[in-house]
């Protein structure tokens, strides 16, 4: 069987450390070939943890590389995060993967519909897939909140069914 070779972008999200200890508990599936990090304070940060400690640093331009060497053996990129809206930079990330020639699938908490939107309008993703964390009067609980404005996520899910 064929791993999944994965690059981890981010690093700044509360889980990132959690998706990268379930990625390691399938060493036939997955194969982590680097992780992008933030900037060089947050990698030296990260590489403290032993989820880091194994696996190399890249910068965009090796992931882009790796990218291109494996144009007509993988079909698309998913980006996700943390929430991947928030990095200012996603809308040109996902033109150089677009440009490459691959699909582009991206992971969103619909939080920042206007990203959404926009990156949608652009046509520099093919697939999303929005996490609704509960029903509306519920989510500020689910998300460990006292309050929460749900109106973000449900602009977002109004762009998604249009």
């Amino acid at each position: 069987m064929r791993k999944i070779r994965i690059g981890h972008v981010g690093t700044l999200h509360d889980h990132s450390m959690g998706k990268l200890r379930c990625v390691k508990k399938f060493p036939d599936v997955f194969e982590i070939v680097g992780i992008v990090p933030e900037d060089d304070a947050r990698w030296e940060h990260v590489r403290a943890f032993p989820e880091y400690r194994d696996i190399p640093r890249m910068t965009e331009e090796e992931l882009l590389a790796f990218l291109e060497k494996r144009k007509g053996i993988l079909d698309g990129v998913c980006v996700t995060g943390g929430e991947p809206t928030l990095q200012k930079e996603l809308p040109e990330f996902l033109k150089k993967i677009k440009d490459l020639g691959y699909a582009v699938k991206l992971d969103t908490n619909g939080y920042r519909p206007e990203v959404l939107k926009s990156v949608v309008e652009q046509g520099l993703v093919d697939y999303v897939a929005m996490d609704i964390k509960n029903c509306l009067p519920k989510y500020p609980m689910t998300v460990g909140l006292d309050t929460f404005d749900t109106h973000p996520v449900q602009e977002s899910v109004q762009i998604l069914r249009n």
